[in-house]
């Protein structure tokens, strides 16, 4: 079992020698109560998305073969924090220090924690042109012009 952001991968070796064809997942939390995410699942991997953050799930796993079910199998997972996208950033100039040489600042987001930036530079002929993706200041300048 995995947790990356805001969904959960169960994973779970399928049953010897029963011959287990299906598989019926379920999921509980205090918010949602029990939920049916599968009922005929033949895989033995599950992605449960859009979950909501600083949750803990319970998961029911039950393998079927001729319609029998066996005991559950069960696990629980606390989802993490929400992250979400920094504000843009403000007051964007730009002004040509020498030719060919232009400068790029702007205002760090207020409040949000933004602590690198990503430039990019469009031209008709060039289109666009990536020119820093970890950027750690408010200042970039271009002398590739």
């Amino acid at each position: 079992m995995s947790n990356s952001g805001l969904q959960v991968v169960l994973s779970w070796d399928a049953p010897a020698g029963d011959g287990a064809t299906t598989y019926r997942i379920e999921r509980f939390s205090a918010g949602d109560g029990t939920v049916s995410l599968a009922t005929a699942q033949t895989a033995t991997t599950y992605t449960d998305s859009n979950l909501q953050p600083d949750t803990e799930y319970w998961y029911d796993v039950w393998a079927t073969s001729n319609s029998v079910e066996s005991v559950k199998a069960s696990v629980s997972i606390t989802t993490g924090a929400a992250v979400g996208a920094p504000d843009a950033p403000g007051n964007l100039t730009a002004s040509e220090d020498t030719p060919g040489t232009v400068s790029v600042s702007w205002d760090a987001p207020a409040g949000d924690g933004a602590t690198t930036y990503r430039v990019e530079r469009f031209s008709a002929g060039d289109g666009t042109v990536s020119l820093a993706t970890a950027q750690s200041g408010t200042t970039y300048t271009d002398s590739n012009l």
